[in-house]
């Protein structure tokens, strides 16, 4: 099956997948009219010069005729001196291609006058070389200079432009090149976004695809073929239709076949294909800071989900009651297992980390189930995702787990959670990562070393644009985000918790489109929702279509944390009930944690509709509320503001951080809103947030590792 282009019924691209869907049909219209227009003008011209060679052979006969030579004698005895002069093979070739009929003399006699007329020199030729003349050379004449022949040959041809068509001027054949070159760009442009869109699943399938481009192709062949024959009338001798079928037929076949061979290759190299931003740490095209990649390309990494004994990814994230339960999230290769896979997720809780070695008694998750993603079926990184919902949880507590498949014979690797402290919590945030050089020195210098309990990102996780074969992107992301920690003291490995918040590369949407994106039920997009469920739906686990975009974190009466959507898929204003049922609770800290940013630190967004909307609905509940803090992205910036109320500087308001620079290539924009900042640069940050009891300690550290802000707040 394929999936219908988007009017068809009402089905969405991305923003990558509908740019490319108008330049393929654009370039597309311009091949079929160029192609068409381009055909008639060559066919015309054919045509045109066939009747000038039909009616200068008739004249040239009759000039013959008056001059007294008798036609047929002429063309033997010529045709006899050309064949002496001519190689054995040739003049065996020639005596075998005699016509028997008046009509075929004729077209001979005609295709002869005409390769005679190009190799004549013009007048100057002569008079330096007269040995090139036939008739001087071949008749061993020397005709009066007023012949008829002579009149015909040098005065008459020219006037009726033969000259011009046997010997085109320089800037003609540039033209004529020109014009060749197009046509061949065009058809590759043709294929190349035919294959893109093909690979988008938005046109046609495989088969039909193949058989319609290698049409394209061979369609396009003859108007090549014409070009080069009104540059060089070369290929002439070549499709002479008196050429045997036995020659013709192999030949042709082979261009047929060959055509087809190419348009499978290049089919099968782009099928999978994948538009990424900021992902110029992975082997593809990239250019700029987006880069483009295949499955074949994929294929040259090493499998990110191995098909070893045991999950190739475990990770946490946290339903709405984040100190009482947590989503256990695991990857298994298909290979991995018997048939299909069935992992039980066996579970513990103990007081300390040291305690689990001496873990005796573990329970089955209940709640353990498996996911509707797959990955794309021609890829090497097919994977079942698993989540395990452990409900109870008691604050402070070590729950340690392991999982396991009935046909694994390795021993399991545990893994622990170490449940929130409500006095005492360390934060990580920032936003808009990617897979970028810039990202992995902060994941080495600014995250790896400091011992955070939660993880906070801010929208644009992986800049996968909703690409279904972007999943691979996510697969980078965590395998180099320092997320697991080894512990030195036991054979364990700690599982730090995420929360994530939802960005335009996240659903594949322009952030400035003004749009919001619909998710259709039977889609397989976006990924982002297939890796991390964040609410709980029934009490229990969401499917992907119930998997919200905007939702809160609850750690007791201490810590609330909204995660919310700045318009992508959920309206603002749709969310503002929500907003203040979730704020008019007693909480010691209050946060919110978006993509779009409602104070920028540059110019960048600060008209569109998320700036807007967002001070218009959002920040008066935010003041209402008093929200202790804001985290903000998108512009890949950096800032912190003064505590603001209304838009402006007041005392006890709410401060807003961030601007989302973790990994991304950080851009020039003006900078913007500096009376309300405390601090406002264009660096690469995270955020290390340590809250204990009343006061908020935080510090922003960039790509090598160095403090470049901090900041304390009492509640």
């Amino acid at each position: 099956m394929f999936e219908p282009l988007p009017f068809f019924n009402g089905r969405h691209l991305n923003y990558s997948q509908f740019f490319f869907y108008l330049i393929s049909l654009l370039i597309l219209i311009i091949f079929v009219v160029f192609g068409g227009i381009d055909l008639a003008l060559n066919i015309t011209v054919w045509s045109i010069r066939r009747k000038n060679s039909r009616r200068i052979f008739k004249r040239r006969s009759s000039d013959e005729m008056e001059a007294g030579f008798t036609p047929s004698l002429n063309r033997e005895n010529e045709e006899s001196q050309d064949q002496d002069d001519l190689p054995i093979n040739q003049s065996r070739k020639s005596s075998k291609t005699k016509y028997h009929s008046h009509k075929r003399e004729v077209e001979r006699e005609e295709m002869k006058k005409e390769v005679e007329l190009q190799k004549r020199p013009n007048s100057s030729e002569l008079s330096q070389n007269p040995k090139r003349d036939s008739f001087s050379a071949n008749s061993h004449e020397d005709p009066d200079e007023n012949s008829p022949l002579n009149v015909v040959h040098d005065s008459q041809d020219q006037d009726e432009g033969i000259d011009y068509l046997k010997r085109d001027p320089s800037e003609v054949r540039i033209l004529y090149y020109f014009i060749i070159s197009f046509e061949i760009i065009l058809a590759i442009l043709v294929l190349f976004f035919w294959d893109v869109m093909n690979s988008f699943g938005v046109i046609y399938p495989g088969v039909l695809s193949l058989f319609i481009k290698s049409f394209i192709v061979l369609a396009f062949i003859p108007l090549i073929t014409l070009r080069f024959y009104f540059l060089y009338q070369a290929p002439k001798k070549y499709l002479n239709p008196n050429v045997s079928w036995k020659i013709k037929g192999p030949l042709l076949g082979l261009v047929v076949a060959g055509v087809f061979l190419y348009n499978w290759g290049v089919m099968y190299f782009w099928r999978g294909i994948c538009i990424a931003n900021h992902n110029n740490d992975i082997r593809g095209f990239h250019f700029s800071n987006f880069g483009i990649t295949t499955a074949t390309t994929r294929g040259w990494y090493h499998n990110t989900c191995p098909d070893k004994d045991r999950p190739c990814f475990v990770y946490i994230t946290l339903p709405e009651d984040a100190l009482g339960s947590i989503f256990i999230n695991y990857h298994i290769n298909l290979n991995a297992c018997d048939g299909e896979c069935n992992p039980k997720l066996e579970y513990s809780e103990v007081d300390t980390v040291d305690d689990i070695p001496n873990i005796q008694d573990w329970n089955i998750c209940e709640e353990n189930v498996k996911g509707e993603y797959k990955v794309p079926s021609h890829e090497s990184f097919e994977r079942n995702i698993f989540t395990c919902l452990l409900k109870n949880l008691k604050e402070s507590k070590v729950y340690a787990f392991k999982i396991t498949q009935d046909n694994w014979d390795a021993q399991p690797q545990i893994y622990y959670h170490q449940n929130f402290n409500t006095q005492s919590i360390k934060i990580l945030n920032g936003g808009d990562i990617g897979n970028t050089k810039l990202a992995q020195d902060m994941h080495k210098n600014s995250v790896a070393d400091f011992d955070a309990d939660i993880i906070l990102v801010g929208g644009d996780v992986s800049y996968d644009n909703n690409f279904a074969t972007c999943f691979y992107c996510y697969d980078h992301l965590m395998k180099r985000l320092p997320y697991l920690r080894n512990n030195l003291g036991v054979d364990a490995i700690k599982v730090i918790p995420f929360i994530f918040a939802v960005g335009n590369h996240d659903l594949g949407i322009n952030a400035y489109s003004g749009r919001n994106l619909s998710i259709d039920e039977n889609d397989s997009r976006p990924v982002f929702k297939h890796y991390y469920p964040q609410n709980t739906h029934m009490d229990g686990i969401p499917d992907r279509v119930n998997r919200r975009t905007f939702y809160s974190k609850r750690f007791g009466n201490s810590y609330l944390i909204l995660s919310l959507d700045t318009g992508y898929e959920v309206e603002m204003a749709e969310q503002v009930d929500f907003i203040k049922t979730e704020l008019d609770n007693d909480y010691t800290y209050k946060f919110a944690m978006y993509h779009h940013p409602l104070y920028s630190a540059c110019m960048k967004g600060e008209k569109y509709k998320p700036t807007e909307q967002g001070r218009t609905l959002w920040v008066p509940e935010f003041d209402r509320y008093s929200l202790t803090m804001s985290f903000e992205n998108h512009v890949h910036g950096f800032k912190r503001t003064k505590p603001l109320k209304g838009g402006k500087v007041a005392e006890g308001g709410t401060v807003y951080i961030g601007d989302g620079s973790w990994g991304p290539i950080i851009g020039d924009c003006k900078p913007n809103n500096r009376d309300l900042m405390d601090n406002n640069k264009k660096l690469h940050h995270v955020w290390h947030l340590e809250i204990e009891g009343s006061k908020l300690k935080g510090s922003a550290l960039n790509n090598y590792g160095m403090i470049i802000d901090d900041f304390t707040i009492n509640v």
